[in-house]
């Protein structure tokens, strides 16, 4: 009468995957570092407007602080996110195969001290 229900669970195909090898652990890993950022752009506002809520309230400022800290979030939100691109170029870039080897613009310089350096010993 009444048959084997068979029961799934909703993350079936999930739970039954193989679990994740080192290198895959620390991709994502690497992955979910990485996209801090949006989370502070998109947060950052957000969080600084409540507090001007309720800061405002509290003091009776009408919409003072409401605007001011939500600007003051994204301004410093913004900084933050554009300070650590730098610090992780900067790191990668002198991990690079670039970065031992002058540019053509300091091998210019050079050449020209050089040759000022030669006309000033001959004359």
């Amino acid at each position: 009468m009444f048959g084997a229900v068979a029961s799934h669970h909703p993350n079936e195909h999930f739970l039954n995957q193989m679990p994740l090898t080192e290198q895959q652990q620390t991709e994502l890993t690497r992955s979910l570092h990485q996209s801090h950022g949006s989370f502070e752009l998109a947060m950052a506002p957000v969080l600084m407007a409540l507090i001007g809520l309720g800061l405002d309230r509290w003091l009776g400022t009408a919409p003072l602080l409401t605007i001011i800290l939500p600007i003051m979030g994204v301004v410093g939100s913004t900084i933050k996110v554009l300070y650590t691109y730098r610090a992780k170029m900067a790191v990668l870039d002198s991990a690079s195969p670039w970065a031992s080897q002058p540019t053509a613009a300091a091998a210019d310089s050079v050449v020209l001290e050089d040759s000022v350096a030669a006309d000033g010993a001959q004359a």
